[in-house]
């Protein structure tokens, strides 16, 4: 009973971090390392990454209150990494977000319907919803929509 407890907590906590995430993305266009511009929502099968508002700045840190979000699949595990800085700083180490999935599946929403791949040709272009398939052990699925961008 308490390992499935703990179970439904971990999935509550990584829905609630990717609801927050998703929803406070921004038509932000980044700059890398090498100075080229980056669009402010870029998906594929494997992961995506995005600029969301939010961030909240308590120690008045010399950082903007805009953050670069990136998930991705490494192997069965999702992780999230973070940027110190919106232009030109290279990422933090990844964080594992979910760790024990036997699969996992992403596809991104735009107004003629479900994508695998979001790279519109505007750099400021962001999907209508992002839709997140967990295969979970025993191969049991777990579907999750979230809609992208609170003012869309």
């Amino acid at each position: 009973m308490r390992a499935r407890l703990d179970e439904l907590a971990a999935a509550r906590r990584v829905d609630a971090l990717l609801r927050a995430d998703l929803a406070q993305a921004v038509p932000r266009p980044t700059r890398n390392a090498a100075g080229a511009m980056e669009p402010a929502f870029a998906g594929g099968p494997d992961g995506f990454t995005l600029v969301r508002g939010g961030w909240d700045n308590l120690d008045d840190a010399p950082r903007a209150e805009l953050q670069r979000v990136e998930y991705r699949l490494a192997g069965a595990r999702l992780e999230r990494r973070i940027w110190p800085m919106l232009d030109g700083a290279a990422p933090l180490a990844p964080e594992p977000v979910i760790a024990d999935a036997q699969a996992i599946r992403l596809r991104y929403r735009s107004r003629a319907g479900w994508r695998d791949r979001w790279d519109p040709l505007a750099r400021d272009a962001l999907p209508l919803a992002l839709e997140l398939v967990v295969t979970g052990p025993g191969g049991v699925e777990t579907r999750h929509a979230y809609l992208v961008g609170a003012g869309q």
